[in-house]
């Protein structure tokens, strides 16, 4: 028979043992905070919170269960707004963030450069393909993100940029004269044709139609319905400019060089596979809401290749001239275009006009 010395000591060292292989197995808990200026109401928010988040837990399960995410949510510009996010994120008040590159020219120059290529009439994946490709081509890309203290994990966009309008377009001429509301590099797309650009964030897009500020504006299709520009705007005209490179997921540089080795190729592993639903999402949502819109009463029309040509050789060569302007700061934008037009071709994009022509 034992003595009790004896089964307390084998009692305590089990209980040690089972300790440590408890500690041993445990797994370690790293909080991250998500921000985006945009409500959750928005697809590539939405799909953020439904797929890529517990998609990177359930990954890190299957991984042996090392590790695990606590995802903290803050959308709807609580705590950054578009114009805010490149900032906050390079701060670390959040440590990832939907950054808006088409508000960041200054800090961002490079990744303006789809809406300096416009009428290239083709879906948000194929225009984030292209991106892709000029994002591993140009290292350029990725130092300016870099420089500002943050490693993209994916590259997002805008699908099918549409004219809506409270007057009829059927070509570029119908436009002299009217004022349309811009935003950034968009109102390059309308030099030439005498209209007048006055300046517009997207949500006062309703009010500002309506009362009369202006006639129309350029939007995302998808937006169309939420928005309910179909209302104000009534004319719903496809004029072929296509999809734009226009956000990206990133993280604070930081923090993803804190994150474990693990929780690294996980987040890079499905913010890969993120970028690629959401753009094919997007590109669905799309033709969902033109068809949506032309229910309610707009009417959609997609404007013939006669005159969206038209329209894109009337305007002055906006993508020289903003390759011209980062060449001369040493950055390599004249093969960017040449390169994002040639993944484009690639991809069976019907591009309307060759903006590289002239170097050629």
């Amino acid at each position: 028979m034992l003595s009790s010395n004896v089964v307390t000591t084998a009692a305590a060292a089990a209980f040690t043992f089972i300790s440590w292989q408890s500690a041993a197995t445990a797994t370690e808990t790293i909080k991250l905070r998500v921000l985006a200026a945009q409500s959750n109401r928005m697809l590539s928010v939405s799909m953020l919170g439904e797929f890529m988040l517990p998609e990177v837990n359930k990954r890190l399960a299957e991984r042996g269960n090392n590790y695990q995410i606590e995802w903290q949510e803050s959308y709807a510009g609580v705590v950054a707004t578009s114009n805010e996010m490149l900032s906050a994120i390079e701060a670390g008040i959040g440590d990832i963030g939907y950054v808006g590159t088409l508000f960041e020219p200054a800090k961002l120059p490079l990744s303006q450069i789809s809406y300096y290529v416009p009428f290239t009439g083709t879906t948000l994946e194929n225009v984030l393909g292209a991106a892709t490709d000029l994002e591993k081509t140009f290292p350029e890309i990725d130092a300016a993100f870099e420089a500002n203290g943050q490693h993209v994990l994916t590259l997002m966009g805008t699908a099918r940029y549409v004219l809506t309008t409270n007057f009829p377009v059927d070509s570029i001429d119908d436009l002299n004269g009217r004022k349309l509301g811009l935003a950034g590099a968009s109102v390059n797309w309308i030099k030439g044709s005498g209209a007048v650009p006055v300046n517009a964030v997207v949500s006062d897009y309703y009010n500002s139609i309506k009362t009369g500020i202006y006639d129309g504006v350029f939007a995302f299709a998808s937006g169309l319905i939420p928005f309910k520009l179909y209302e104000v705007a009534p004319y719903v005209t496809d004029v072929g400019l296509g999809s734009m490179q226009s956000t990206a997921l990133t993280i604070n540089m930081r923090k993803w060089q804190s994150l474990p080795e693990e929780v690294r190729e996980v987040l890079t592993e499905v913010g890969t596979e993120f970028g690629t639903l959401l753009a094919k999402a997007e590109d669905e949502a799309a033709e969902d809401a033109l068809a949506k819109a032309a229910e309610l009463g707009a009417t959609v029309t997609v404007m013939s290749d006669e005159e969206r040509q038209k329209w894109a050789n009337s305007m002055p060569n906006i993508a020289a001239d903003w390759a011209a302007t980062y060449e001369a700061q040493n950055l390599p934008a004249r093969a960017m275009v040449s390169a994002y037009l040639d993944a484009l071709r690639s991809r069976g994009a019907n591009l309307a006009r060759d903006w590289a022509a002239e170097w050629k």
